[in-house]
């Protein structure tokens, strides 16, 4: 088994609204008031909110971000909510289903009408192999017999899924990073066409299939 060291990573995740929440459309101390209060248990105050787009006439360009320390954000629009964590740790991302509920919770209350088409979760990263090089990794993983004359071919793949057990929908692609020398880019993304989700559940289960689907390809995630 091919470690994974990381060098950089990014999880993310999109709920987008099957309607608009028009409720709360003009609503600036609504929206602010009920996120600091949300976010309270993770010491948001006033200060942690930046309003973005509000000299935009278009409802899509309005934002109120909410910032967790230096890697994480959470961000209310009026199509969708967002959360994203960068370079982050096994802490940070432990954090990030309570941040996601607490979020939802909110809104919910706010809006009761409320629901959601889809949700969505990506995680990216750039990492080096434990063992020897990216050419060699690849080279298991991606099965051609396309020649090139004068050179060697370099290529990635991106593999396209639909889970058996719960239908979710999901891409991995494993790839050469522009960014770690002799290192790896990994992209695994899911899609869930749900209203409503218990968090925790499902983090613990896209780590496990992601886990699992490396594994299948003699690949794990580590951490040094």
């Amino acid at each position: 088994m091919i470690g994974l060291v990381i060098e950089q990573n990014q999880v993310s995740y999109t709920g987008n609204y099957a309607k608009p929440p028009f409720k709360l459309w003009g609503q600036g101390g609504t929206i602010l008031s009920g996120l600091c209060d949300a976010f309270g248990s993770f010491n948001v105050t006033l200060a942690h909110l930046r309003v973005e787009g509000a000299g935009s006439q278009s409802p899509l360009d309005q934002a109120v971000n909410v910032a967790f320390g230096t890697k994480g954000i959470y961000r209310f629009r009026f199509d969708k909510v967002e959360s994203t964590f960068v370079n982050f740790t096994d802490e940070d991302l432990d954090m990030l289903p309570g941040i996601l509920a607490a979020g939802e919770d909110w809104l919910r209350k706010a809006v009761p009408e409320l629901r959601f088409q889809s949700h969505q979760i990506q995680y990216g990263s750039h990492s080096r192999p434990s063992e020897g090089t990216i050419d060699e990794l690849l080279q298991r993983v991606v099965k051609t017999d396309l020649e090139i004359p004068g050179g060697s071919l370099k290529a990635g793949v991106i593999l396209k899924w639909i889970e058996p057990e719960n239908g979710w929908v999901v891409q991995m692609t494993l790839d050469y990073s522009q960014f770690v020398e002799n290192g790896l880019f990994l992209w695994f993304g899911i899609t869930i066409s749900a209203d409503r989700l218990n968090f925790r559940e499902v983090a613990a289960g896209a780590r496990s299939l992601l886990d699992n689907r490396l594994g299948q390809l003699g690949l794990s995630i580590s951490t040094a």
